[in-house]
């Protein structure tokens, strides 16, 4: 398991081609959801939930492999 803290409360957890990023908020870096399979948000301030990360990477093709934009 490889385990990845980014700025402020976001979590990158990494375990057997699985993905998960708890609280990709507004100082996490958006690179922390590059192919994440879920998205882990314990509340929905913007510190912990930033949708902007979250749209331009879907729209982008940038998910999870073999998911579609």
């Amino acid at each position: 398991m490889r385990l990845t803290k980014y700025t402020h409360a976001c979590v990158r957890l990494e375990r057997d081609g699985a993905v998960l990023v708890i609280d990709p908020g507004i100082w996490s870096e958006p690179h922390a959801l590059l192919g994440a399979h879920a998205v882990l948000v314990t509340h929905e301030h913007c510190d912990h939930l930033y949708w902007d990360h979250i749209d331009r990477l879907r729209l982008a093709g940038l998910g999870a492999p073999g998911e579609s934009a």
